[in-house]
């Protein structure tokens, strides 16, 4: 798999033949779900509004681009407090 990373978005795209569309599907759920827990274990939230799976093909060949769209931290307010004291350390 490919991708691009950008400020708030990440790009990733998988390229296959048009018999291969269901294998690459699948595939590319579970790694969303991944990019999802990842997400959530470092405090960040995915934005499935925003998030989007395009589908492009021509001559037998398939690539899935899923544009992933982060949309905020979410950060409690004691790791709030110990990101300032770490940053004001420093």
């Amino acid at each position: 798999m490919s991708y691009h990373l950008y400020d708030d978005d990440t790009q990733m795209y998988c390229t296959d033949t048009i018999n291969n569309l269901p294998l690459l599907l699948s595939k590319t759920s579970i790694c969303i779900e991944s990019v999802k827990e990842w997400m959530m274990t470092n405090k960040l939230k995915l934005n499935d509004d925003k998030t989007e799976i395009i589908i492009l093909g021509k001559d037998k060949v398939v690539v899935i681009v899923v544009v992933v769209v982060v949309v905020k931290v979410v950060v409690t307010v004691v790791e709030a407090v110990v990101l300032v004291i770490e940053a004001v350390v420093e």
